[in-house]
């Protein structure tokens, strides 16, 4: 886009009535746990490092995977207790990613280091885990030995990463995948680097593309979290000695999801004691400006955690017990109840600990609100596009898929519903919809191909709202102008969501009209490359569309309106 364009876009976008948020009105004071797990087996300093999974069907049914390093990883449900231990050895940092897409369909992920990277598949209806690690020895070498681990999926291109440290500082980032379609998942690196002196903690911003890591004697560091983002680094917050409000150790990190690229960035002070130790927090956006400090204490229904290496947390509604969603961290001491004195996990309603906006209840009534876009450009076999991470139960989701083949055979996973299925020219733009559902928000969705290599432009938004009138038009005329279908729109409040693609030789920027927000514009390469934009902007009532954007050379499109409606 040029730079004359965007500097005209934003003055249209300042004149635009503003949307006011609300800041979220922040706890005081320290928080209390109301669940605890049962302790690990092995004594002294083992337990370490917990990951959420969200249940996609029965939010109670989530569970918390930790590691027990002297021997084991552990599996508990919401009430602590523990529903499987794989009892192999030493076993690192843990992290989850639903909706990783393999050969034989997609599954949700358990990663871990364990002698390197090592990924295992939670069933659903048991929440067991199996090894799905395509490497005869059931890891695949990460070039050192490691401890820390973090996973990261791509906003741009809907991959998941791996990343793994060292306690040395060596870091390197993998890409993930499924080469030869056996439903086991390989790792192929994709960067290395030194961070300085010893690291372990490490968190990956699936929306706003940073990679967080803890150099545990000076502070936390953020990265680009994409392959090609360089080591170019910024210094979130420094330990006091280096004139920063962090005790060193610096551990555990932690993103806390929330609506259009807000949330918190978290991050475990172990310090040197168990009643030294406390958490900071920071805003997830921007600099990563410094909110507040807690601990948490010991209360009615559980001790509090101390020394603390691994912390999580989830903004989403976990059921009754969490409905706003839940912080994790683990204990050092675990005082009481104490059957063994192991070391254990704590889980805190998340409220406790930061602020919330709805979080996992639906959006306000009557606002319409966009949440984010996943996204994806390549000539493949298969296209993976992720929810948005802040998207919420209930939004509406809409998928766009332009490829450069009208024969190409385009399927979906169940559950998304085909509203638009389009030629122009040698060009094809398909659309579905879904409403969001509790398990969706950072789950990879899949397009295949019917095994014929395709050039696919694919968005995914999610808005808080509710799909309401959409009209597609075909553009077969060669022209520098295109315009978007007329809708009717139903009242007052509704937002009008605008799509522009063509498949042509010569396209390399769509110029969006005045007045509209543009979220994403996509362009292929080589010849008969796809391109594509998507945008949008409050409308209302009566009929909306007709909206003209302009290509730099002339081609063919296909173009849609589709209105979203006031949630109720």
């Amino acid at each position: 886009m040029a730079t004359g364009r965007i500097l005209a876009l934003f003055v249209v976008l300042a004149l635009l009535p503003a949307t006011p948020v609300a800041a979220a009105v922040q706890p005081v004071g320290d928080a209390t746990a109301t669940v605890e797990t049962t302790p690990v087996l092995s004594p002294g300093d083992a337990a370490d490092d917990p990951a959420i999974w969200v249940h996609p069907t029965d939010p109670a049914r989530s569970v918390v995977i930790g590691n027990d390093k002297g021997g084991a990883l552990e599996v508990y449900d919401l009430s602590g207790a523990r529903i499987q231990r794989i009892a192999e050895g030493f076993f690192g940092n843990v992290d989850v990613r639903r909706g990783v897409a393999t050969g034989t369909g997609t599954i949700d992920v358990v990663g871990v280091y364990r002698l390197g990277l090592r990924f295992y598949r939670i069933n659903p209806v048991t929440r067991q885990l199996t090894n799905v690690t395509d490497s005869a020895t059931g890891s695949i070498w990460a070039g050192f030995s490691g401890e820390g681990f973090c996973l990261y999926r791509s906003p741009v291109t809907g991959l998941v990463h791996a990343f793994v440290n060292a306690r040395d500082g060596r870091m390197a980032q993998f890409t993930l995948g499924d080469a030869d379609g056996d439903g086991l998942i390989n790792a192929r690196q994709v960067r290395a680097w030194d961070v300085g002196t010893e690291v372990e903690g490490c968190v990956a911003d699936d929306g706003l593309g940073h990679l967080y890591v803890s150099e545990e004697d000076v502070g936390i560091w953020k990265y680009g979290a994409e392959p090609s983002a360089g080591l170019g680094r910024t210094l979130v917050d420094a330990t006091t000695t280096g004139g920063g409000r962090l005790l060193a150790d610096v551990e555990g990190l932690t993103i806390v999801y929330q609506a259009d690229g807000t949330g918190y960035l978290i991050a475990s002070s172990q310090a040197t004691s168990d009643t030294n130790n406390f958490y900071a927090v920071y805003e997830r956006r921007g600099a990563n400006a410094f909110v507040r400090t807690f601990k948490v204490v010991t209360g009615a229904q559980a001790d509090g955690c101390g020394l603390t290496d691994g912390v999580d947390a989830v903004a989403a509604n976990l059921g009754p017990a969490f409905p706003r969603g839940m912080f994790v961290c683990q204990d050092n001491q675990n005082l009481a109840p104490a059957p063994t004195g192991n070391q254990n996990f704590k889980f805190v309603p998340l409220e406790r600990v930061v602020g919330l906006d709805t979080g996992a209840n639906p959006p306000p009534s009557g606002t319409v609100a966009f949440r984010g876009v996943g996204k994806f450009t390549g000539n493949v076999l298969s296209a993976s596009v992720a929810v948005p991470a802040s998207a919420r139960a209930g939004d509406a989701l809409l998928l766009f898929a332009t490829v450069n083949v009208t024969t190409t055979t385009v399927t979906a996973p169940a559950g998304w519903t085909l509203r638009a299925d389009v030629v122009t020219g040698s060009a094809r733009t398909l659309l579905w919809s879904r409403t969001a559902r509790a398990g969706d928000p950072g789950q990879s969705v899949t397009l295949n191909f019917g095994g014929r290599y395709t050039k696919v432009a694919a968005q995914l938004p999610a808005y808080g709202g509710a799909l309401g009138a959409f009209a597609t038009r075909s553009d077969p005329a060669r022209t520098l102008t295109h315009r978007t279908p007329v809708v009717a729109v139903a009242g007052s409040g509704s937002w009008l969501v605008s799509y522009w693609a063509d498949k042509s030789s010569t396209t390399i920027d769509w110029v969006p009209p005045a007045g509209v927000a543009s979220r994403s514009e996509l362009v292929g390469t080589g010849s008969g490359r796809i391109a594509s934009l998507l945008a949008d902007a409050p409308v209302p009532g009566g009929t909306a569309g007709g909206l003209v954007a302009t290509t730099n050379l002339a081609s063919q499109a296909t173009t849609a309106s589709l209105v979203i409606a006031p949630p109720a």
